[in-house]
């Protein structure tokens, strides 16, 4: 893929047909927009692509949806939201 534009990307999976996108951190953004577009997010994932693929395909991939606190941390807010 040749854009460097996260929404350009997007278009271009919804181009491509694809329906499932498993990925790290994504932006809130970026979740949004796969999730207008009917593709499904499995977001905060982390391994192998071997491995990640292998458990998808086998339905033991847990999808994890961290709660704000997490993303912020993640984001390297605390919880009052100034940066660290």
């Amino acid at each position: 893929m040749v854009q460097t534009n996260p929404l350009e990307k997007i278009n271009m999976l919804m181009q491509l047909g694809v329906e499932v996108v498993i990925c790290g951190g994504i932006t809130e953004i970026c979740s949004n927009k796969f999730n207008d577009s009917g593709m499904q997010v499995i977001p905060w994932v982390r391994g192998e692509a071997e491995e990640v693929l292998s458990q998808f395909l086998a339905g033991k991939l847990a999808k994890i949806f961290p709660d704000r606190e997490r993303i912020d941390e993640f984001r390297g807010l605390s919880k009052t939201g100034a940066g660290r």
